[in-house]
């Protein structure tokens, strides 16, 4: 893997990880509670941080079609089990897209939701997305102890 890329592959794959780990004590019904109607539960944040991830980089970085629907990504409920199934798929999906990554990858440039931008900010831009979201669940994960959820 390119020495430029690499740096964003071990953050992609830290914030899954830490992300999982942080909800490793929680069952199907704790990852699905929301406080109220309109906000999302854990289950949904994460299952829209693989998904994410899989169209912004497995699609568009890696040319490997997402199939993305993203409104199917805020809707619950979600198993527990199936979201390891999706993190493994798109923990793999990831390496591949970055590991055939050349020289001249570095210099193309990448659509976001609102700008084109080279390889290396495109990556820094995905992983602050992740980022945002990886505190999303620890806040949402205090608020489900807070109330109670069994």
């Amino acid at each position: 893997m390119h020495p430029q890329v690499q740096k964003f592959h071990k953050a992609l794959e830290e914030i899954r990880t830490n992300t999982f780990q942080r909800i490793a004590e929680l069952n199907d019904t704790q990852i699905n509670w929301a406080p109220k109607d309109g906000y999302n539960s854990i289950g949904v944040i994460i299952k829209h941080m693989l998904g994410a991830e899989k169209f912004w980089v497995g699609e568009k970085v890696g040319g490997i079609p997402a199939h993305r629907n993203r409104d199917d990504e805020f809707r619950g409920p979600i198993s527990k089990a199936e979201l390891q199934k999706r993190k493994e798929e798109v923990s793999t999906l990831t390496a591949q897209s970055l590991e055939k990554l050349t020289d001249q990858d570095l210099g193309k440039k990448f659509a976001t939701a609102r700008e084109e931008k080279p390889l290396e900010e495109y990556l820094m831009w995905i992983t602050g997305h992740m980022s945002q979201h990886q505190g999303q669940v620890y806040l949402m994960k205090k608020l489900v102890e807070d109330a109670g959820v069994k």
